[in-house]
């Protein structure tokens, strides 16, 4: 195609080229191309290379947009933040830093107890046989909590695969009414 990338939605090399000729023909004329929406476009390198860089632009304006938007928050925050701590007197604005590193070993302590919890559901599981892929969803909120739901899941588990096995024994039971006749004469002829 003599120096030209196209961009289409499938077609045929015949269908790209009366399509290239449309467009050609659309552009001169200012009819006909932009009338029809099933066509295949044909995109010079120049085209491409165009289209390409708007989209990459408009994708950069709108990732820089929501960043300075996040920033602006942040900035506002932090002012705030700033403000009250400086009309506090030296005693306030250590006790808010006590508090501020109370709340965040808080927060560290739960996420610690709540990864124990569910390593603790873990080995419950594997000691009963059970899939330890359902350790997140049976972790309670303490250890008593996480054991009744290991217990819980274990009965409707164990229910669920009898049934299972159940439902596959279900079937005909095998006759057993003797020989079958021969079919092959040959070996009917031995008494067989």
């Amino acid at each position: 195609m003599d120096g030209k990338n196209t961009a289409t939605g499938g077609g045929s090399t015949g269908a790209e080229g009366a399509t290239e000729q449309n467009n050609r023909q659309g552009q001169q004329g200012g009819e006909g191309a932009a009338t029809e929406t099933n066509e295949t476009k044909t995109y010079t390198a120049e085209e491409l290379q165009a289209e390409t860089d708007r989209r990459v632009t408009e994708a950069v304006k709108t990732a820089t947009a929501k960043a300075n938007a996040d920033f602006e928050k942040r900035l506002q925050e932090e002012h705030a933040k700033w403000e009250k701590q400086s009309k506090m007197s030296a005693a306030e604005r250590e006790a808010a830093a006590r508090k501020e590193e109370q709340a965040q070993f808080e927060a560290e302590r739960q996420k610690f107890n709540a990864e124990k919890l569910e390593y603790e559901c873990t080995k419950l599981l594997a000691a009963d046989g059970l899939p330890v892929d359902f350790a997140k969803q049976l972790t309670g909120a303490d250890m008593d909590a996480t054991k009744a739901n290991v217990a819980a899941f274990k009965d409707a588990f164990s229910k669920a695969v009898e049934a299972a096995v159940t439902e596959r024994m279900k079937g005909k039971a095998p006759s057993g009414g003797g020989t079958p006749p021969p079919t092959d004469p040959f070996l009917a002829g031995f008494g067989g």
